[in-house]
């Protein structure tokens, strides 16, 4: 399944966060917002299956965010055209890219109730 802008949007936020955090805190963000992407699946009434964004496919997603960041001098080449220009608007307005994240965080854990 296709990623959608708010998924690639928490994940140059996830991206962000892993520079500034250790390892463990790292782990943890990342198992937190694959659930918060299932449960925004659920929400918008996409069937999920146990690889939905799970840890691992997030942990590439991730490689390929680094990639498109460093230029290619570290992480996954078999980055999307979409992690590109994400990655791209993150550059250009970090603060807009870490607002829209914040925010869509808090519609997700809104709507799961």
């Amino acid at each position: 399944m296709k990623w959608e802008r708010e998924e690639e949007i928490l994940l140059v936020d996830l991206y962000i966060y892993s520079k500034t955090h250790s390892t463990e805190e790292t782990e943890a963000e990342i198992s937190n917002v694959s659930e918060m992407l299932k449960d925004r699946a659920k929400i918008i009434g996409i069937d999920i299956t146990e690889k939905f964004r799970n840890i691992s496919g997030l942990k590439m997603k991730l490689q390929n965010i680094e990639y498109c960041f460093t230029k290619g001098r570290s992480g996954l080449a078999n980055y999307s055209k979409f992690d590109s220009i994400i990655a791209e608007e993150a550059k250009e307005n970090l603060v807009k890219i870490l607002l829209d994240a914040a925010e869509i965080k808090i519609s997700i854990k809104y709507d799961r109730r």
